[in-house]
């Protein structure tokens, strides 16, 4: 019983203190969102939209090392990310979309819409 107790309790705790997932790279408001930053972009721009005050960070869900690097002036502040490393959080407060990529991976693209 105590077995399924602490199962159930963990199920139900999820594995996550952000609003951003894995599985939702695109999306998130509220406390905070972290934004999965992998070579699947390169394909698949990350695009994600959040509401200004947020604070936002990056994840680097690969084995290799990304960058994150604005396309025109920051925001967002280059951040380096080695393998499995989360960025510090950025907060955002302008409304705008602001766009980003890899530097070591030119073809990973993404972007941030603060609303």
């Amino acid at each position: 019983m105590r077995i399924v107790s602490l199962v159930v309790l963990l199920v139900a705790c999820g594995g996550s203190s952000t609003n951003g997932s894995s599985g939702n790279p695109g999306s998130g408001s509220g406390n905070s969102t972290v934004i999965q930053w992998t070579l699947a972009a390169q394909t698949m721009p990350v695009v994600t939209t959040i509401t200004a005050g947020t604070p936002v960070a990056w994840h680097n869900g690969d084995n290799t090392t990304h960058t994150v690097v604005p396309d025109n002036a920051s925001p967002p502040t280059n951040v380096t990310l080695a393998p499995g490393a989360t960025s510090a959080s950025q907060t955002f407060s302008a409304p705008g979309t602001y766009t980003y990529h890899c530097s070591i991976h030119p073809g990973m693209h993404g972007s941030l819409t603060v609303q």
